[in-house]
């Protein structure tokens, strides 16, 4: 399922073309100080497990528990439940329904949660004591703990991100799931390493970097700069030009899309690799602060400073689509029942492939759609979707897309847009040129994105 987002840069949107539309953001859960992590609780069903500022919290959006640390108090002690104090969490494992490993960034260690009793225990590194050391729980030194995720290719190690303040140090540690036992990873390459995800295939780490984003050929360990610069700032368009200013967490949509939390802007930040653009993701009603990004059962969830927001999808979707009319008998076209729909509906499906290059760099046409057609007063009107979508908000075309487009339209011979038609004579079938001298035209079409809905344009929704 494709994420849905909000895009209010219109000038940006031409270019960030897998991507659909969140209507808003709505508040999930009130949280008492800055959510850092979250995930899907595996412990209880339905529940969402966080980090609150120094405690370790699960929600199902009406009721907060807490399961160990205080929300409000610092510190450092293994006492069970609210009785225990962290120094400040940050991201967590779920080692298994029971066992939570906690990364305690100003303890300088990792430590583990017992949830069947409450109970906390020092699990990797030396608690309070900072520094770089490979070996055994109470041997070893971490530094600043941020982050942790599962190696795909060792499944019994975690891959820690850390703050590196000394050349000795490594950004990225390893620790092992059942001993605790801290190797290296990568000791070159990062900045400030902060939230990781992997790619679908388990080839490549992306870890936030503070300013960047870093991609890792994990075979190898090799680190490459994806997008970003080891300046701050804030300008989003090509790779080369985009500026972040503090990066925190990465949610992974598909091969292609990845979305970031920019701390330093509080703002949503997306990428899309294949077409080497970012783009500001502006979805109103968001706390300062935004810190944590995740998917749950195909709902986004969003942390920051005193709230968890879910963020909600537009009921209506408006997708850019490229027409042509033909002149034709629709009794001899159509009108000839499912042996008619056999031969025109492959024909146009086919189509879809040289009228990529009206798009150019700009969209892609939707080659998972099937075109829209319908045929009146001897009129085949013909609608080939693209991938440029906005939510029901938006009434008309922005002028970008359409000044995107023109050039192409204006230029574009009519022979892009003819179809065979075995069924008449003759059989190539020219598109009508418009009164402004196009044989194809910028429309947009408005359906609703739930299963089985149909739109109504007099109410402007869903039934």
């Amino acid at each position: 399922m494709l994420i849905s987002l909000h895009i209010i840069d219109y000038s940006n949107v031409i270019l960030f073309n897998r991507i659909q539309g969140y209507k808003k953001s709505e508040v999930y859960s009130t949280t008492t100080a800055l959510v850092h992590h979250i995930e899907k609780d595996d412990c209880i069903p339905g529940n969402i497990l966080f980090a609150d500022g120094y405690s370790l919290r699960t929600t199902n959006g009406f009721s907060i528990s807490t399961i160990a640390g205080s929300p409000t108090s610092s510190g450092y002690n293994d006492s069970s439940g609210t009785s225990g104090r962290f120094g400040y969490l940050f991201g967590f494992y779920q080692k298994n329904r029971t066992h939570v490993i906690v990364a305690d960034y100003d303890n300088n260690c990792l430590r583990m949660v017992d949830r069947t009793i409450g109970h906390i225990s020092q699990f990797a590194g030396t608690c309070r004591s900072a520094g770089h050391r490979d070996g055994r729980v109470g041997y070893a030194y971490l530094k600043a703990p941020f982050q942790m995720v599962l190696d795909k290719t060792t499944p019994t190690t975690l891959i820690l991100s850390q703050d590196r303040v000394a050349s000795s140090y490594a950004y990225l540690r390893s620790i092992d799931i059942n001993t605790g036992n801290a190797g290296v990873l990568v000791s070159s390459g990062l900045l400030q390493p902060r939230g990781m995800a992997w790619d679908e295939s388990g080839r490549f780490l992306f870890v936030a970097n503070r300013y960047y984003i870093a991609k890792i050929t994990w075979s190898t360990k090799s680190v490459q700069t994806l997008v970003g610069s080891t300046s701050p700032g804030n300008i989003v368009g090509s790779f080369s030009q985009s500026r972040f200013n503090n990066l925190k967490d990465i949610l992974i949509i598909n091969q292609e899309v990845m979305i970031m939390t920019d701390w330093g802007q509080s703002k949503l930040k997306a990428i899309n690799i294949a077409s080497q653009v970012s783009m500001n993701v502006d979805i109103s009603g968001f706390n300062a602060g935004i810190r944590s990004i995740t998917q749950i059962n195909g709902n986004t969830y969003v942390g920051t400073h005193g709230k968890i927001y879910k963020l909600s999808e537009s009921p209506v979707e408006r997708r850019v689509a490229l027409k042509a009319e033909y002149s034709v008998s629709c009794d001899q076209l159509i009108l000839q029942g499912m042996f008619g729909k056999a031969l025109l509906e492959p024909v146009l499906k086919l189509k879809m492939t040289e009228l990529q290059d009206i798009c150019g760099n700009g969209c892609n046409m939707a080659v998972n759609m099937t075109p829209s057609y319908s045929c009146s007063d001897n009129i085949l009107e013909v609608r080939w979707p693209t991938d440029i979508v906005f939510t029901e908000d938006v009434k008309e075309i922005p002028t970008k897309v359409e000044e995107m487009l023109s050039n192409s339209l204006k230029t574009v011979k009519r022979e892009k847009a003819q179809i065979l038609t075995l069924n008449r004579d003759p059989h190539f079938l020219l598109p009508r040129v418009q009164d402004n001298g196009e044989s194809i035209q910028l429309v947009l079409e408005t359906k609703c994105t739930g299963d089985g809905k149909v739109y109504q344009e007099n109410t402007n929704s869903c039934v």
